[in-house]
């Protein structure tokens, strides 16, 4: 039986570490869920509250208007969290497809 240097071992398992997280990358990428990821779910934690934010002062902004358009009016039931949250999934999941913005917002 041959012997296999600490060293060599160490390699090895760094190796198949990498490869690994790189399947499991490649894998999410494939099934459109990014989210899935370490640097999704990074995003999402630092990009929802500022966006839930701004989402909340958009829609008190459109309660102003006199004639809101009809997205207007049905996102105005919605809580600002949710409308975050999916609005930035949907980003997230597709941020490494090439593809037009507005796809990524049907």
């Amino acid at each position: 039986m041959a012997q296999i240097s600490q060293e060599e071992l160490n390699n090895s398992m760094v190796t198949l570490g990498i490869g690994r997280y790189r399947a499991k990358i490649e894998s999410a990428k494939g099934r459109d869920a990014e989210m899935e990821t370490r640097y999704g779910q990074t995003l999402m934690r630092s990009a929802l509250p500022n966006y839930t934010t701004k989402i909340s002062e958009w829609l008190e902004t459109v309660r102003g208007y006199a004639t809101p358009a009809r997205y207007q009016l049905e996102l105005q039931t919605l809580e600002p969290k949710v409308i975050a949250y999916i609005a930035t999934r949907a980003i997230i999941d597709s941020i490494t497809k090439k593809r037009p913005l507005s796809q990524v917002a049907i």
